[in-house]
Formats: C-alpha cells, sequence, structure tokens
C-alpha cells in the first residue's frame, strides 16, 4: 500500500471544510497537522488537524483516522 500523502489530505480539507460558528470556508495555510501516526498499511493513518477561522477567528481541532 502507498504511503499516505499527508499534504494531499490537508489540501483536499480545507476546500471542502467550513467554520462551524460562522460558515467560512479555511484557509489551507491556517491547518496544520498536530499530530499524525500512520498504522499497519492495511489500515492507514490516523491525523489531529488544527485549524483558525479567519473570519471569526474560532479554532477547530478535529482527528481524522
Amino acid at each position: 500500500m502507498a504511503k499516505v500523502d499527508f499534504k494531499k489530505i490537508i489540501e483536499w480539507l480545507a476546500r471542502i471544510l467550513r467554520c462551524p460558528i460562522c460558515g467560512h470556508r479555511y484557509n489551507l495555510e491556517q491547518t496544520q497537522i498536530i499530530d499524525s501516526k500512520e498504522a499497519k498499511p492495511s489500515m492507514g493513518a490516523n491525523l489531529l488537524v488544527h485549524t483558525d477561522c479567519e473570519r471569526c477567528r474560532s479554532s477547530v481541532v478535529f482527528s481524522i483516522a
């Protein structure tokens, strides 16, 4: 199985995610991987992601497994 491309995942997330407070689309430069762990190749990876909204300045941390 191919290695997980975290940069592509962040680019994809920045395009689809919106702030739950004001609905503004997140900026790629504001989105950061806080922690990442690649499990066994058949299991994929786990990501902990942080982002700030440019409009209302709220912060969101979420996990992707």
